[in-house]
């Protein structure tokens, strides 16, 4: 909201306590991990994180079978938001593969 000028920079930074309060607040008794790593990108590539539907344990292999086709980008597990809900990020293309695979996982459940 920031970046679209619709709030000051002092008032995002206000709401962004907040809600990591809250977030906090609502993990508490709660086995989660939260590991952010920046990938950095060259020749251009545009990167992404997407948080997916998914264990880590379901994630990881699509990723590892999707980083060996595109061989140009690269996808990794960022985080893990729950026990069923993974952050990934990489490159725009591979990011999105990995979200269909998982959406056509989840509707053939």
């Amino acid at each position: 909201m920031c970046a679209a000028e619709s709030l000051e920079f002092e008032d995002t930074v206000k709401l962004l306590r907040i809600r990591g309060n809250l977030m906090q607040k609502a993990c508490e008794g709660q086995s989660s991990i939260s590991i952010f790593i920046f990938l950095p990108f060259t020749n251009g590539q545009k990167a992404t994180m997407r948080a997916v539907i998914g264990s880590e344990e379901a994630v990881r292999p699509i990723i590892q079978e999707l980083n060996a086709e595109f061989p140009n980008e690269v996808c990794m597990i960022s985080g893990v938001n729950s026990p069923k809900q993974t952050l990934i990020s990489g490159g725009q293309q591979i990011v999105s593969e990995v979200r269909t695979i998982l959406f056509l996982v989840l509707l053939s459940a």
